[in-house]
C-alpha cells in the first residue's frame, strides 16, 4: 500500500522488525516484554502475519533504538534524526504514564490523524 510517499509493506515490515531486535541483541520474549506484549505477537509481526499497532510499533522503536521511518521503508532524514527520535522517547515516555483507557485515547488520536 503506498500513502504519501511512503509504502506499508507487512513482509517487510516484519523483516525489519527481527534484523533490528537481532541487532539490539534481543529474544522475542525480552522485546515482547519490553513492549507489553507476547513473544507470540513478535513472531507473528517478524512473519508478516500481522501489523503492529502504532504504539506498540513505537516501543519495538524504542528498545531497539530504532527511527521509527525504518520499519516503514521511509527515506531517513539525518537532518532531523536526534530530533525526531527524541520525540518518540518523549511519546513513548508518556505513553506509559497513562491508563489504559486513556492510552487507547491516544492510539484513536493517532490512527485517526495518520490516515490524513
Amino acid at each position: 500500500m503506498k500513502k504519501d510517499g511512503y509504502s506499508i509493506n507487512k513482509t517487510e515490515m516484519g523483516k525489519r522488525i527481527r534484523e533490528a531486535r537481532k541487532k539490539a541483541r534481543l529474544t522475542q520474549e525480552n522485546l515482547g516484554d519490553a513492549c507489553n506484549v507476547s513473544d507470540v505477537a513478535i513472531s507473528r509481526y517478524e512473519n508478516g502475519q500481522v501489523t503492529p499497532r502504532l504504539i506498540t510499533l513505537v516501543a519495538i522503536a524504542s528498545a531497539t533504538q530504532t527511527p521509527i521511518e525504518w520499519f516503514f521503508d521511509m527515506p531517513i532524514n539525518q537532518n532531523n534524526m536526534d530530533e525526531y527520535n527524541a520525540a518518540l522517547h518523549k511519546i513513548h515516555d508518556l505513553c506509559l504514564s497513562l491508563s489504559l483507557a486513556d492510552l487507547e485515547y491516544v492510539i484513536t488520536f493517532l490512527d485517526r490523524i495518520s490516515n490524513h
